[in-house]
């Protein structure tokens, strides 16, 4: 099947640009939270087991509003557009199922987790039991949930990536193969008239 020296080279090609998929990924997990027409991710350490999140503390290392229905700006930590204020180093507890607690490193209220717009009009607080998107400077709250949608989101495993990335590639070649073999067929049956 690959008896060329081009599809040799190009199957070697990908087999190491795909070989690091194969090794373990990068320790971090990638949580959707919603509430009241909000919605965004966390990006936190750790990582799933089986598809879910064990139970422990997890520290998050970016955080980002994807959907407002009350216009909070969107945009993530990461990019510039959110922050947590004078008090980094947020975490949360998950006892496998959902959020048992929320606290900051960086000051006495460690009961909860803040995160503020770039602008400073918009703050976005985790309470358990108490989730709400309020105006930065006077607290003034916008939309509030007594419940929090939060799970981490669905990501394929690198060595499932790499097996579909190269039953790709074995059809795509079988495809090129299959393409061209009327073409040499003809030109051997044209041959053989002369």
């Amino acid at each position: 099947m690959l008896n060329t020296p081009h599809h040799l080279a190009t199957l070697a090609a990908a087999l190491i640009t795909l070989g690091p998929m194969s090794g373990t990924a990068n320790a971090a997990i990638t949580w959707n939270w919603s509430f009241n027409g909000e919605a965004g991710t966390f990006v936190t350490d750790g990582d799933l087991s089986g598809g879910s999140a064990p139970a422990g503390v997890y520290h998050i290392t970016d955080f980002s509003v994807t959907q407002s229905a009350v216009s909070a700006p969107l945009g993530s930590m990461s990019g510039g557009g959110w922050n947590e204020g004078s008090q980094p180093g947020t975490e949360f507890t998950w006892d496998g199922a959902t959020d048992t607690q929320w606290f900051r490193n960086g000051g006495s209220l460690t009961n909860g987790a803040n995160y503020f717009s770039a602008d400073a009009t918009t703050r976005i607080a985790y309470f358990p039991g108490s989730y709400k998107v309020a105006d930065g400077p006077d607290d003034t709250t916008y939309s509030s949930s007594s419940t929090l949608n939060l799970a981490p989101a669905a990501v394929p495993e690198p060595s499932s990536l790499m097996l579909l990335s190269l039953c790709g590639l074995a059809l795509g070649f079988r495809r090129k193969k299959s393409s061209t073999a009327p073409l040499a067929a003809a030109a051997g049956h044209s041959l053989l008239r002369i």
